[in-house]
């Protein structure tokens, strides 16, 4: 007599290789609980999709909108116009330094300085004209 398998069948990646899981404590408001207690079915699935794509800029980690609600993906990068933050910052593909188009930048109790790093895209009509920097060297 075999036993039967207890729980949940394991999750394997395309490959066919089991993905190994671990259990989260997490502490939220009470009122997130309540709406995720009536909306999401799977918390687990839930959080691991979220968590994803903040990571790979598909939702703004602090308004939580995505393509269709305020993410725009430009040259420079992905911004998300409704709280307007820089989600994700790209490369210039002519010099490989990393775009910034920020001109200044908060600094302690919310003194705005000029930002050091400082690259803004050079056209915003010729998509290979590359970087202010790399332009500059020119």
């Amino acid at each position: 007599m075999s036993k039967r398998k207890v729980g949940r069948p394991l999750q394997v990646d395309p490959d066919g290789n089991i993905i190994n899981k671990t259990g989260v404590n997490l502490t939220i408001p009470v009122k997130l609980k309540e709406f995720l207690d009536k909306h999401v079915k799977n918390r687990s699935e839930f959080f691991t999709e979220m968590v994803t794509k903040m990571y790979i800029g598909l939702i703004c980690p602090k308004c939580y909108s995505d393509n269709e609600t305020g993410l725009r993906d430009v040259p420079v990068g992905i911004e998300c116009t409704n709280c307007k933050i820089w989600i994700k910052l790209k490369d210039c593909p002519k010099c490989n330094a990393r775009y910034d188009p920020r001109a200044t930048v908060t600094q302690g109790l919310a003194l705005d300085v000029p930002n050091p790093h400082y690259n803004p895209f050079n056209n915003d009509n010729d998509l290979n004209a590359g970087c202010s920097k790399c332009m500059g060297d020119k």
